[in-house]
């Protein structure tokens, strides 16, 4: 069965394993996939929650997945701490220019520093040195008393 993706209206193939798929697989329309999902998880707080629930219980489900996908793909680990290596020399040389502490790393949702905390919903993560790029955390809500 042939689907029409939602994004660029040309018809796909969906993926078995992808239940409920509605773009295909274009780079630009995954680009417009995410920006949806970012927006979604921006503006719902129960579909958050329910993000961060599932996600917590596949960790569970799941505890060596990284560590053994790291063991199956030698090379992309390899390449991937070369260009962390890059990155970090980036953002340190960044942090001099600008006068921050070179041991922050973005997160897929940062945002930029502000002077004040603005109310809404932020994403609270454990800070560790050892821990690069961490995806885990909890989405709390801020509000002016």
């Amino acid at each position: 069965m042939e689907f029409v993706c939602n994004f660029c209206g040309h018809p796909y193939q969906p993926n078995p394993k992808a239940t409920n798929q509605k773009y295909c697989q274009k780079s630009e329309c995954k680009k417009k996939r995410r920006a949806d999902w970012q927006k979604k998880m921006e503006q719902d707080q129960d579909y958050r929650e329910n993000q961060a629930l599932a996600y917590e219980n596949w960790k569970r489900r799941n505890p060596n997945y990284w560590k053994e996908y790291r063991n199956k793909n030698p090379e992309y680990t390899k390449n991937n701490r070369l260009l962390q290596k890059y990155r970090n020399l980036r953002r340190r040389q960044a942090s001099k220019i600008q006068g921050r502490s070179h041991k922050e790393i973005a997160k897929m949702d940062s945002r930029e520093k502000k002077t004040s905390i603005s109310p809404g919903y932020y994403k609270l993560t454990p800070v560790s040195e050892e821990e690069i790029a961490n995806m885990e955390g909890i989405i709390v809500k801020i509000e002016i008393i």
